[in-house]
């Protein structure tokens, strides 16, 4: 008799009680995420999720069941490679998920209208994620009393009250850079920042309580804050102005970390023979600059990811976790960075 060929030969039947073994939960519990519903933990509905895929299994789009499959996800702009990192994340896993995310810019809570809000209302969405920005109390409320789950992600301050929001282990990322300047034999480091949002004042921390505990000197005309497109020229200058310039310099971003390394270029001065630099945020570009830059690696793709599971999750509004969800944060060494001068010259 005729063997089929391997692609014909059918698979296993897979059964609902075979993703529940397999996965470690209860029938109840597949039949939850299968059917897009609330009141299953993030990091189970994804174990579930991907198991249902491996399997091949045929299960609906999260959000049919409400008749809506959009997502709302507010910013101040797409122009950050912050926000263009972390909506990649969410865009594949709700594709994945049948869901479509609706991205909408918008301004300062005083300033912005309440046109986000009646967007929302119209196409029923089934939760709003913000970034780098804050609820005004008038639409927290809205949010609240429509039962529309709700998450922050890198707010511009802390929340007062139990609003969820997810941000990046931040002071501990900027500690580690320190320390790994000062196991190279550098002394004089220098901070510069572009954040006006609380994860800025957060890694400043990170950098003056690491600073102190290696009992290195912190000093003022080594802090500065830089705007982007434009400002770091003259921020080096300073620096170099010195009578004895930093070694080495800290940035609050990547894009920051990356005009240093530019301006630096333009000027002849080479990176990191003359002048050591990290980053933060580990954005792609950081792996294709010349030289390739040492920064905080902190998991933004996986911010966003988290973040749109937890408002599938009912997040504001069927919630009983803690907040906020911190993200760890980790140094990863690459070429910008050196032993001190002085130490690579043998002095």
């Amino acid at each position: 008799m005729e063997q089929p060929a391997p692609g014909d030969r059918q698979r296993p039947r897979v059964t609902l009680a075979t993703i529940a073994r397999q996965t470690g939960v209860s029938l109840p519990t597949v039949s939850k995420v299968l059917n897009g519903r609330s009141g299953v933990a993030s990091s189970t509905r994804r174990r579930v999720l991907e198991a249902l895929s491996e399997a091949g299994y045929p299960h609906r789009p999260v959000g049919s069941e409400s008749g809506s499959v959009f997502v709302d996800v507010l910013m101040p702009d797409y122009q950050s490679m912050f926000t263009s990192m972390m909506v990649r994340g969410m865009e594949e896993r709700a594709r994945q998920m049948g869901l479509t995310l609706v991205l909408t810019t918008v301004g300062h809570p005083m300033q912005r209208s309440r046109s986000w809000l009646r967007r929302v209302a119209s196409h029923e969405s089934r939760g709003v994620i913000a970034t780098l920005m804050d609820f005004a109390p008038h639409e927290l409320d809205w949010l609240r009393d429509n039962r529309v789950p709700h998450v922050l992600v890198e707010p511009l301050t802390p929340p007062a009250d139990v609003t969820p929001w997810l941000t990046s282990d931040s002071r501990g990322g900027v500690a580690s850079a320190v320390r790994h300047l000062a196991m190279l034999g550098h002394t004089d480091i220098a901070y510069l920042n572009n954040l006006t949002i609380w994860s800025g004042s957060e890694r400043f921390a990170g950098y003056a309580t690491a600073m102190a505990t290696a009992g290195l000197r912190l000093r003022d005309d080594y802090i500065h804050h830089v705007a982007l497109d434009g400002g770091m020229p003259a921020a080096l200058e300073r620096l170099l102005a010195l009578p004895d310039p930093p070694s080495a310099v800290i940035t609050s971003s990547d894009q920051l970390a990356l005009e240093l390394i530019a301006t630096a270029a333009a000027r002849g001065l080479r990176v990191p023979e003359e002048l050591s630099v990290i980053g933060f945020d580990d954005v792609p570009e950081a792996e294709r600059s010349s030289p390739t830059l040492t920064t905080v690696h902190q998991p933004v793709i996986n911010l966003g990811v988290d973040a749109l599971t937890l408002v599938l999750d009912g997040a504001g509004v069927d919630d009983g976790r803690d907040y906020p969800f911190v993200a760890k944060t980790s140094l990863v060494v690459r070429d910008s960075v050196t032993l001190r001068p002085a130490i690579a010259g043998g002095q």
